[in-house]
């Protein structure tokens, strides 16, 4: 039952972004019909309570996790949205220019470490 609960907690985002993409309303307008906000729901709680009932072990979720949202939250995320500011701000500075070698070189790190890391917990999952 702790899994269920673990797995209802992200569905409210998550809802909203499934109806957005498969029927291009916004949510936070309530511009979705009751069959298909309903609709919606119940299919992606069956779907985590498949999710849920097939995965064994849940630190393989929480490595997983982890390893992408980690790796985003902390390097990827802020470099990109770092370098963008500096293109697009007063003075427009190349995003290959030299000064953004350090920026650069921490977006790479992350990008290497979130993909080392993806690597290493699917190779865990099989082994």
């Amino acid at each position: 039952m702790f899994r269920w609960r673990c797995a209802v907690i992200m569905m409210v985002p998550c809802k909203l972004a499934v109806i957005d993409l498969f029927f291009d309303k916004n949510e936070a307008r309530q511009e979705a019909s009751p069959a298909e906000f309903y609709g919606v729901t119940l299919g992606l709680n069956i779907l985590a309570l498949l999710v849920a009932c097939s995965v064994s072990d849940l630190s393989i979720v929480l490595s997983l996790n982890g390893a992408v949202c980690t790796n985003l939250v902390a390097f990827v995320l802020p470099m990109m949205l770092y370098l963008k500011a500096r293109k697009g701000g007063p003075g427009g500075v190349n995003i290959f220019s030299t000064s953004n070698t350090a920026s650069l070189g921490l977006l790479v790190f992350g990008v290497f470490s979130l993909c080392v890391g993806t690597y290493q917990v699917i190779g865990s999952m099989a082994s």
